[in-house]
Protein backbone atom coordinates (compact mmCIF):
# COMPACT_ATOMS: atom_id res chain seq x y z
CA UNK A 1 0.00 0.00 0.00
CA UNK A 2 2.73 2.31 1.01
CA UNK A 3 4.52 2.26 -2.38
CA UNK A 4 1.15 2.43 -4.18
CA UNK A 5 0.61 5.79 -2.40
CA UNK A 6 3.91 6.46 -3.46
CA UNK A 7 3.24 6.12 -6.97
CA UNK A 8 0.00 8.59 -6.90
CA UNK A 9 1.39 11.00 -4.56
CA UNK A 10 4.48 11.66 -7.02
CA UNK A 11 2.53 13.27 -9.49
CA UNK A 12 1.17 15.97 -7.17
CA UNK A 13 3.81 16.59 -5.59
CA UNK A 14 5.95 17.38 -8.29
CA UNK A 15 3.10 19.57 -9.11
CA UNK A 16 2.11 21.00 -5.89
CA UNK A 17 5.64 21.76 -4.70
CA UNK A 18 8.19 23.02 -7.38
CA UNK A 19 11.03 23.62 -6.21
CA UNK A 20 12.35 26.89 -5.92
CA UNK A 21 14.39 28.69 -8.90
CA UNK A 22 18.02 29.67 -8.66
CA UNK A 23 19.48 33.13 -9.08
CA UNK A 24 19.02 34.35 -12.91
CA UNK A 25 16.88 31.43 -14.17
CA UNK A 26 14.62 31.35 -16.40
CA UNK A 27 12.06 29.07 -15.25
CA UNK A 28 8.59 30.56 -14.64
CA UNK A 29 6.57 30.32 -11.07
CA UNK A 30 3.48 30.20 -10.99
CA UNK A 31 1.13 32.62 -9.36
CA UNK A 32 -1.51 30.54 -8.39
CA UNK A 33 -2.81 26.89 -9.42
CA UNK A 34 -5.46 24.56 -9.26
CA UNK A 35 -5.06 20.59 -9.78
CA UNK A 36 -7.30 18.11 -9.63
CA UNK A 37 -6.95 14.38 -9.52
CA UNK A 38 -9.32 11.45 -10.61
CA UNK A 39 -9.50 7.84 -12.14
CA UNK A 40 -9.96 7.45 -15.84
CA UNK A 41 -9.74 3.88 -17.17
CA UNK A 42 -6.43 2.47 -18.20
CA UNK A 43 -4.80 4.98 -16.07
CA UNK A 44 -3.88 4.68 -12.36
CA UNK A 45 -4.27 8.61 -12.14
CA UNK A 46 -5.01 11.58 -14.36
CA UNK A 47 -4.04 14.78 -12.89
CA UNK A 48 -5.14 18.35 -14.28
CA UNK A 49 -3.35 21.29 -13.57
CA UNK A 50 -3.96 25.16 -14.32
CA UNK A 51 -0.96 27.76 -13.45
CA UNK A 52 -1.22 31.12 -13.65
CA UNK A 53 2.17 32.88 -14.70
CA UNK A 54 2.83 35.81 -15.69
CA UNK A 55 2.79 35.09 -19.27
CA UNK A 56 -0.93 33.75 -19.02
CA UNK A 57 -2.43 30.67 -17.51
CA UNK A 58 -2.09 27.28 -18.81
CA UNK A 59 -2.59 23.68 -18.15
CA UNK A 60 -1.28 20.21 -18.48
CA UNK A 61 -2.60 16.66 -18.06
CA UNK A 62 -0.47 13.91 -16.86
CA UNK A 63 -1.58 10.97 -17.03
CA UNK A 64 0.00 7.70 -15.19
CA UNK A 65 -0.65 4.30 -16.47
CA UNK A 66 -0.74 1.02 -15.19
CA UNK A 67 2.95 0.37 -16.25
CA UNK A 68 3.88 3.39 -14.34
CA UNK A 69 5.03 5.62 -17.25
CA UNK A 70 3.77 9.10 -17.70
CA UNK A 71 2.26 10.96 -20.68
CA UNK A 72 2.19 14.41 -20.44
CA UNK A 73 0.51 17.09 -22.99
CA UNK A 74 0.04 20.75 -22.44
CA UNK A 75 -3.32 22.19 -23.12
CA UNK A 76 -4.69 26.30 -23.38
CA UNK A 77 -6.77 28.19 -21.10
CA UNK A 78 -7.45 31.74 -20.75
CA UNK A 79 -7.08 33.54 -17.67
CA UNK A 80 -10.80 34.44 -17.81
CA UNK A 81 -11.48 30.54 -17.43
CA UNK A 82 -8.28 30.24 -14.68
CA UNK A 83 -10.28 32.66 -12.23
CA UNK A 84 -13.54 31.43 -12.80
CA UNK A 85 -12.69 27.64 -11.68
CA UNK A 86 -10.70 29.19 -8.87
CA UNK A 87 -13.27 30.95 -7.41
CA UNK A 88 -15.81 28.13 -7.96
CA UNK A 89 -13.37 26.11 -5.66
CA UNK A 90 -13.10 28.50 -2.98
CA UNK A 91 -16.81 29.16 -2.94
CA UNK A 92 -17.82 25.43 -3.55
CA UNK A 93 -17.67 25.00 0.45
CA UNK A 94 -14.54 22.39 -0.14
CA UNK A 95 -12.67 24.03 2.83
CA UNK A 96 -14.69 21.92 4.91
CA UNK A 97 -12.85 18.96 3.48
CA UNK A 98 -9.06 19.85 4.01
CA UNK A 99 -6.12 19.28 6.58
CA UNK A 100 -3.92 15.67 6.55
CA UNK A 101 -7.38 14.15 5.79
CA UNK A 102 -8.10 15.64 3.34
CA UNK A 103 -6.09 12.31 0.71
CA UNK A 104 -9.49 10.95 0.67
CA UNK A 105 -7.15 7.97 0.80
CA UNK A 106 -7.17 8.56 -2.90
CA UNK A 107 -10.53 7.18 -3.27
CA UNK A 108 -11.46 8.67 -6.22
CA UNK A 109 -14.25 6.93 -6.94
CA UNK A 110 -15.95 8.69 -3.89
CA UNK A 111 -14.24 11.98 -3.51
CA UNK A 112 -13.12 15.05 -5.71
CA UNK A 113 -9.62 15.34 -4.92
CA UNK A 114 -8.07 18.85 -5.58
CA UNK A 115 -5.41 20.88 -4.57
CA UNK A 116 -4.19 24.44 -4.88
CA UNK A 117 -0.41 23.70 -4.91
CA UNK A 118 -0.63 24.25 -0.71
CA UNK A 119 -4.35 22.77 0.58
CA UNK A 120 -5.35 19.34 -0.28
CA UNK A 121 -9.13 18.93 -0.89
CA UNK A 122 -11.21 15.77 -0.67
CA UNK A 123 -14.49 15.93 -1.16
CA UNK A 124 -17.08 13.57 -0.23
CA UNK A 125 -18.71 13.51 -4.34
CA UNK A 126 -22.18 12.89 -1.54
CA UNK A 127 -21.32 16.39 -0.08
CA UNK A 128 -19.91 17.93 -3.20
CA UNK A 129 -22.20 21.12 -4.58
CA UNK A 130 -23.24 21.05 -7.68
CA UNK A 131 -20.88 23.71 -8.68
CA UNK A 132 -17.94 21.92 -7.84
CA UNK A 133 -19.02 18.63 -9.73
CA UNK A 134 -19.50 20.96 -12.81
CA UNK A 135 -15.92 22.18 -11.89
CA UNK A 136 -14.91 17.90 -11.58
CA UNK A 137 -16.47 17.36 -15.28
CA UNK A 138 -14.62 20.18 -16.77
CA UNK A 139 -11.40 19.84 -15.69
CA UNK A 140 -11.93 15.72 -16.17
CA UNK A 141 -13.17 16.73 -20.61
CA UNK A 142 -9.42 18.28 -20.71
CA UNK A 143 -8.02 14.72 -20.33
CA UNK A 144 -10.26 13.64 -23.18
Amino acid sequence: MGIFVGILCGPLIALSAPPPPKANSNVEITKHRLIYMFNKPGSVMVTVAIGEYESGARGTVEEMGFDRRRHRRPFGVSKAQFDKMSATLTSSGAEKYTGPEATGGFDFANYYMFSTGKQFYAVPKSKASPGLASLAAKLEAYAK
